[in-house]
């Protein structure tokens, strides 16, 4: 039965299971041990393990990491580290199996198997394979070209006359860099006690070159008083050498850039709210990139159109795919409220190793900008611009003309949308109902004017939708007025002549003059009137 799990996977599974028992037994058991060949953990207290992430169990020799070694799962509840070679030289070994790094399966109901829960404890193997003591042998060496400034490398000899034979136990481990960088296609070879470094092509370019040479990454061998030779174990020291090409380093190049891993946008540029974004996981398409020093927060996360804004350091993070590089944004906190978000990573926050050891040269990132839109999550009230004034206010009044045109003031900066408008209807047994655009007057405020104006006394309300006026982010409250026109106390006795705008009390115009309207009540240049 095999299981198949990410360590982003895992992540995602709630860490509320129960305890499981990851205790273990371990052939050969720890301590002083003549030779190491494969080293095998049993886990009785599972009934079946899984290995999420091979690259994450390893093993060192004297501290340093052993490459030669297979991590293997064995069916159903055992793991496994297994050397290329039968290991014998004398050195310390550790063998690791960190936190969260095994899970355990269990047959809890009928339904198979399930997921458990993860080892919470690192695990840590001790071995030690004894021999002659390293530090009673003499490692002293001489090197050419000599340490200091030099023209050029074609290649580096490292010589140890004190050392009749020896082996490189890892190749992998003698790093010869350029201003911290490693320099790609150096062949490392050793023929006795004579150790070559040779470059694919002759080194010119300005700058310090260090060489690397581990502790435990030779085994001495010699003639000890004529029985043969033998092994007098590992250096015990790292040895370091340096080389510098004087010249005008290359300016810094602030070309690194990120974008998000994980929870990973669509093809819209949307994540949606129901994925976590306390910690958002950013990678960039080159490996070998690490976080700046310091302290100070350098990431931040903020809302466009809203308050929601948390800031944080950028941490170095690991992922699957050994081509990028990945860092995490660990915020503590999440939005919430959909909508735009831009991340902010500054100015060099991550670069590469020439420039973490020179920030004059290598490669870091400018200031980064990284946006996406929430989805899934709470909608912003975004109708919340309320005017300054509006006329008339809601109340009672006497003649028609006083709600015939509505004039309303925002703050400055809000203007009507396309197509803006506002609508006077009657209410009850009234008639009337207009809608009309807005037009700006030479104050900043915008007027309606209802036309023909109400005539009828009764009851009226004035509509302006939400959303007719906006800022350009937000919009405006809807507005609802209501008026009374009462004639009670606003009805005039009038005899006139001459040309007057006539209507009666249907809103039907008069086509003729008032000396020839008939005993009744009329609105006349907008002002009920009894004509006798």
């Amino acid at each position: 039965m095999k299981h198949l799990f990410t360590a982003f996977a895992v992540a995602a599974v709630a860490m509320s299971a129960s305890a499981y028992d990851f205790s273990y037994t371990v052939d050969p058991v720890e301590g002083e041990v003549d030779m190491l060949q494969t080293v095998t953990l049993t886990f009785p207290n599972v009934e079946e393990v899984e290995i999420l992430s091979k690259e994450d169990l390893f093993v060192t020799r004297n501290g340093r990491r052993v490459h030669d070694v297979n991590v293997k799962w064995k069916y159903p509840n055992k793991i496994q580290f297994a050397f290329d070679t039968e290991q014998t030289d004398p050195a310390t070994y550790n063998v690791y199996i960190p936190g969260s790094t095994v899970c355990g399966f269990a047959d809890l109901t009928d339904d198979g198997y399930q997921w458990v829960n993860v080892n919470e404890q690192d695990i840590m193997l001790t071995y030690e394979i004894k021999g002659s003591e390293s530090g009673s042998f003499d490692w002293s060496y001489m090197v050419m070209p000599e340490e200091g400034v030099v023209n050029e490398i074609r290649e580096i000899q490292v010589y140890f006359p004190e050392i009749e034979e020896m082996d490189i136990n890892s190749k992998s481990d003698i790093v010869l860099s350029h201003n911290g960088i490693p320099v790609d296609g150096v062949a490392v070879s050793i023929a006795a006690n004579l150790l070559s470094i040779e470059p694919s092509d002759v080194l010119k370019e300005a700058g310090e070159y260090t060489l690397t040479l581990p502790d435990g990454v030779f085994t001495a061998y010699g003639n000890d008083n004529g029985d043969g030779y033998q092994n007098f174990g590992l250096n015990p020291e790292t040895i370091t050498l340096t080389w510098s090409i004087e010249g005008e380093l290359p300016p810094v190049e602030a070309d690194l850039t990120l974008g998000i891993a994980t929870p990973k946008p669509n093809a819209a540029g949307e994540i949606s709210a129901d994925k976590s974004l306390e910690s958002i996981f950013l990678f960039c398409d080159q490996a070998g990139m690490a976080v700046a020093p310091g302290t100070e927060a350098n990431v931040t996360i903020e809302e466009v159109n809203g308050d929601f804004k948390a800031s944080t350091r950028l941490q170095k993070g690991r992922g699957l795919n050994s081509a990028y590089s990945y860092f995490i944004a660990a915020f503590g906190t999440e939005p919430s409220y959909n909508g735009e978000y831009i991340i902010t990573i500054a100015e060099g926050a991550f670069g590469d190793a020439e420039w973490l050891a020179n920030p004059a040269t290598g490669h870091t990132n400018a200031e980064l900008k990284i946006s996406f839109t929430l989805i899934d999550g709470a909608d912003h009230d975004i109708y919340t611009i309320q005017p300054v004034s509006v006329t008339p206010e809601s109340g009672t009044y006497s003649n028609a003309s006083d709600i015939a045109t509505f004039t309303v003031k925002y703050e400055e900066g809000v203007t009507p949308v396309e197509d803006a408008k506002a609508t006077l209807a009657g209410m009850g047994t009234v008639v009337y109902g207009e809608t009309v655009s807005f037009t700006k007057t030479e104050d900043g405020s915008y007027t309606a004017t209802f036309d023909p104006a109400p005539v009828e006394d009764g009851e009226y309300v004035l509509i302006v939708k939400s959303g007719m006026f906006t800022d350009g982010t937000l919009f405006s409250a809807p507005i609802e007025l209501n008026y009374t026109i009462s004639y009670t106390d606003g009805v005039a006795t009038v005899i006139s002549t001459g040309e007057q705008k006539i209507y009666d009390l249907n809103g039907n115009v008069m086509d003729c003059a008032v000396e020839a309207l008939p005993a009744g009540i009329y609105v006349i240049n907008g002002r009920k009137v009894i004509v006798k």
